[in-house]
């Protein structure tokens, strides 16, 4: 059975193919004005969900399923003896972005045996969290993906993060249509 834990995107699209900075530079006024050119635009979930396409075959390429055994982030999951159980439940978790509606979210998509309770789903958001901030995704978002307008950065880690399962996300992106306020472009 799959489950689905979905969070907001942000990302960069360096132009002049800079390579010169990492992915927290882009936000550091500093560090941009050391630079003598540098041509880029913030990328909000919209315009993110273009690039849906190049960005999972990135992010596919970016793992060793032979040395992680076909487990993706649980093959690093380790809370320790109490949570033996959860990783018999959950087989692998693998990160993707996916378009809905019209904007590109990040996905932890799960395979599991067995449904999952509360403590469960509490433990893991904290853990993928924890990946996208520290983890696997501060590494990826060092990692250009070649485009051909250029070099996209992206970051599973944005100001307004938040993770939700599937039911979280569905009534957040209700309560999003209800009000008429397109709180996913706020961001940048």
């Amino acid at each position: 059975m799959k489950y689905k834990f979905y969070s907001p995107i942000k990302g960069v699209l360096d132009y002049s193919d800079n390579c010169a900075l990492d992915y927290e530079s882009y936000f550091d006024e500093e560090a941009i004005e050391e630079l003598d050119y540098i041509s880029f635009d913030y990328l909000n979930q919209r315009e993110l969900s273009f690039y849906e396409e190049i960005i999972n075959g990135a992010i596919k390429n970016s793992w060793d399923y032979k040395s992680d055994e076909g487990k993706g982030l649980m093959y690093y999951f380790g809370y320790g003896d109490d949570d033996i159980e959860l990783l018999e439940k959950v087989k692998s978790a693998y990160p993707k972005i996916e378009t809905v509606g019209d904007n590109a979210y990040g996905v932890m998509e799960c395979e599991i045996s067995e449904k999952l309770n509360d403590n469960d789903i509490k433990i893991l958001k904290e853990y993928f969290g924890g990946q996208y901030s520290d983890g696997w995704g501060e590494g990826f978002e060092q990692q250009g993906i070649k485009t051909r307008e250029g070099t996209i950065y992206l970051s599973f880690w944005p100001d307004n993060f938040y993770i939700d399962t599937e039911k979280e996300f569905e009534t957040r992106l209700n309560e999003e249509m209800e009000s008429g306020i397109d709180f996913i472009n706020f961001e940048m």
